[in-house]
């Protein structure tokens, strides 16, 4: 269906106001995409900065060393933990020696 001519004749008369509607339309959509990712770089960057302190906490080196003297003194059983995971649950996790 055709537009009617009415409004075209109106269009016609009114281009410059149409055109500077338009033109304030756009400028509002670009200023909206602006703040936006603003904030997406913001929160991005935020992001990032609470990632490398995960990875760096996660990734820590971490030495444990404990000894055990068997009965009677005569027997050392040294255990050792480099996994932060088992640090301080008295778990075994590589070797004992003597």
């Amino acid at each position: 269906m055709p537009p009617s001519p009415d409004l075209i004749d109106w269009l016609n008369k009114n281009s410059g106001a149409v055109t500077g509607l338009a033109a304030v339309a756009g400028v509002i959509v670009a200023a909206l995409y602006t703040w936006l990712t603003l904030q997406l770089w913001r929160q991005t960057k935020r992001q990032a900065v609470i990632t490398e302190a995960a990875l760096e906490i996660g990734h820590r080196p971490f030495v444990a060393v404990a000894v055990d003297l068997g009965p009677g003194g005569n027997r050392a059983c040294f255990r050792w933990s480099s996994d932060s995971a088992t640090m301080g649950r008295g778990q075994r996790s590589s070797r004992a020696g003597r």
